[in-house]
């Protein structure tokens, strides 16, 4: 049983759970333009996507929510102890960079998904937060994102 479509990967009610595709999925896949539907649907979230409570001219339809995303990585010890090293000696760890620009791309990307399954074209007021958690073995790198999900009426310009 699936809860995400796996088409675009919005959240599936009750009904469409058994069938693993989203309503507008399946009528898209009916017609015979699902990746285009798909692409459309990208490229209209990447258009907004911004950190401060935008300027007056944006034409915010509809207020959704407020929508989050958290992702928990595996700290490699490895990667930790070549970073202490360098530390020492300075200089930037371009590894350890690397790797945190991964991580912060993937929760904005879980951040879109999840305004895309609220019905927003855009995420407005957008803020990441980090943590380390350490335990047993590795420590763990924590990124929240953290925005509200609108639906703006035209967003060309922005």
């Amino acid at each position: 049983m699936h809860t995400s479509c796996t088409q675009c990967g919005v959240g599936l009610v009750a009904s469409e759970q058994g069938k693993g595709i989203c309503y507008k999925c399946e009528q898209a896949a009916q017609r015979g333009d699902v990746r285009q539907y798909l692409k459309a649907q990208e490229e209209e979230l990447n258009a907004v996507l911004v950190t401060a409570e935008p300027s007056p001219d944006l034409p915010i339809k509809a207020r959704k929510g407020i929508i989050t995303a958290e992702c928990m990585f595996a700290l490699n010890s490895v990667k930790d102890l070549m970073v202490g090293i360098r530390d020492a000696f300075g200089g930037r760890s371009k590894t350890i960079q690397k790797e945190l620009r991964r991580m912060r791309e993937t929760v904005i990307t879980e951040l879109k998904q999840e305004a895309l399954a609220v019905g927003a074209n855009a995420v407005i007021s957008v803020s990441l937060e980090y943590s380390q958690m350490t335990g047993k073995g590795d420590p763990f790198l924590f990124i929240a994102a953290v925005g509200t999900a609108v639906e703006i009426s035209d967003n060309k310009g922005v």
